[in-house]
């Protein structure tokens, strides 16, 4: 099945129309280049490894492919996704698409993360009312306990009370207007689970945590990336690579064809074994 997305300003003015290839399977398809396949690379996260704004073969987890041709590339990235939907996938047997048993998982980690595991007003009010719940055992242990709203109606009648406070439509504050602490922590526990399941069928492999350029500028992720690391998470952290350069949509936000390019010949320098090797990092 294929769709054609395009992308308006407000008021007029495309900023993009691209073609998206969607499987049987429900995600995006990747174009892979025409050799045997020895390994798999499982990519997870949101919009951003999905490749909304790109084509098919423009994505991250297209690039990889490119630059690795004996690995069988996964997209498994749903837009709107946070850090609790791979630990949900993998518990609802995604795992099951992956035909080569060596390789290596990824999720990619962005700025708007933390607000999707958090119940707050911009996205329950909109898209992620329905978006799963966790919280956290004593042992810190991550436990789903339901969608937000069910689990938080009273909070969610407030926020449409708020929301029309001119006050807030005016200024663009949300509400909280910075994650907490316990949601960094969550964040890493999330993920530590993640990993922990796909090793539990795949214990040779690796799971990853890449950190998408723009994140740093978000509240919290430089927190939620130590959380990850002390959950015994790699995490896979470029820096700087775009060197300034705007490489994602203006207002829009979305990475560009290019941004993909850069972040899939760091990931091939950094890992010159493909998926399965050990990477070439400094600091991780």
């Amino acid at each position: 099945m294929t769709t054609h997305a395009c992308f308006k300003r407000p008021g007029g003015g495309k900023i993009y129309e691209k073609t998206y290839t969607m499987m049987g399977s429900g995600f995006r398809y990747v174009p892979q280049p025409d050799t045997p396949k020895s390994s798999h690379l499982a990519c997870f996260g949101c919009s951003f490894m999905f490749g909304i704004g790109v084509n098919d073969n423009e994505t991250l987890p297209a690039r990889l492919a490119d630059n690795w041709p004996n690995a069988h590339v996964y997209n498994f990235a749903i837009g709107s996704y946070g850090p609790a939907q791979p630990l949900l996938q993998m518990q609802s047997g995604v795992l099951d698409e992956l035909e080569e048993g060596p390789g290596a998982a990824v999720f990619m980690l962005m700025s708007d993360h933390l607000n999707r595991i958090m119940p707050c007003m911009s996205h329950v009010l909109t898209w992620a009312k329905e978006f799963p719940a966790f919280d956290m055992d004593a042992g810190g242990t991550p436990r789903y306990i339901g969608p937000f709203s069910e689990i938080y109606p009273g909070r969610i009648t407030l926020f449409r009370a708020l929301s029309n406070e001119q006050f807030l439509l005016w200024s663009g504050m949300d509400i909280p207007p910075r994650p907490p602490q316990y949601y960094a922590d969550l964040c890493g526990a999330l993920l530590g689970a993640a990993r922990d399941e796909y090793r539990r069928r795949f214990p040779q492999n690796e799971f990853y945590v890449l950190v998408e350029p723009s994140a740093y500028g978000a509240a919290k992720i430089p927190e939620a990336i130590k959380a990850i690391r002390k959950r015994g998470v790699p995490v896979l952290d470029p820096g700087r690579i775009y060197r300034g350069k705007k490489l994602h949509y203006e207002r829009e936000g979305h990475p560009l064809p290019e941004a993909n390019q850069i972040m899939a010949d760091w990931m091939c320098e950094h890992f010159p074994d493909g998926p399965t090797g050990k990477p070439v990092l400094n600091g991780n």
